[in-house]
């Protein structure tokens, strides 16, 4: 008797194990893909400024293609801090922002609402800088170095390196007057050529932009967008 109600409870808890039933707080991972009766589809964006603030935006979609303006949106990190996201009504869109802290890579975004069965979840990766570009080597062909304390010669092409950010990093040169910019270029090199007649005689400043971007930024391959940004310092040359 014991036996057979051994097998009896055994058999109920393989039925239980193979139910279909949807987890709860299933995530919407990068490989994830929306079921065939989804009542919304966000879209996240995570930007960063140079005061330590990391600011979210998140556009909710409904089946009908208008904009979810009922949603309950939270962002949570991986030390269980929270920021409830505010609807943007002259965008239709969810913002708030939270304080980076440093050594967070990934943001969870959750929605809620009385529709839903579960709540919505998607992971996304902020990546983050070990370092920022520092210009190594900015000379003309002649050898005038501004390294050393040089101008650069207008005709001649100038060549500028920086050190490396890591893997995955886009470089922005970014070449400026006090008043306005005069030369941007970007590459996923360290090195770049400015063209000689690029830079007419004056003083300028030059500064490197890095940037490490996870996601796709048009939400067609993934649905979140993330972007982190560092800066060189300023360097301040001459043209003759």
């Amino acid at each position: 008797m014991k036996l057979k109600t051994l097998f009896f409870l055994l058999f109920i808890l393989i039925l239980t194990s193979c139910s279909d039933e949807p987890k709860n707080n299933d995530t919407y991972n990068i490989d994830f893909q929306l079921p065939d009766n989804y009542l919304f589809y966000p879209r996240i964006s995570v930007d960063a400024t140079s005061g330590g603030l990391l600011h979210f935006t998140v556009q909710v979609e409904g089946v009908n293609g208008n904009a979810a303006t009922g949603i309950f949106v939270m962002v949570k990190d991986t030390v269980n801090r929270t920021q409830i996201l505010r609807l943007n009504t002259d965008n239709y869109c969810y913002t708030g922002s939270m304080q980076d802290i440093g050594n967070i890579n990934l943001y969870t975004v959750i929605l809620s609402s009385n529709y839903l069965k579960n709540d919505i979840s998607v992971d996304v990766p902020y990546l983050r800088f070990q370092n920022k570009p520092a210009i190594t080597m900015f000379r003309d062909e002649f050898g005038s170095s501004v390294l050393s304390g040089m101008s650069l010669n207008e005709n001649k092409d100038v060549q500028v390196a920086w050190s490396s950010c890591g893997e995955n990093t886009v470089y922005q040169i970014n070449i400026r007057t006090s008043l306005q910019n005069i030369y941007t270029t970007t590459t996923d090199d360290l090195t770049v050529t400015i063209p000689g007649g690029a830079l007419k005689q004056g003083s300028y400043l030059i500064n490197i932009k890095a940037q490490k971007i996870s996601g796709d930024p048009l939400f067609k391959d993934y649905n979140y967008y993330s972007v982190t940004t560092e800066n060189s310092m300023d360097i301040a040359f001459n043209v003759f």
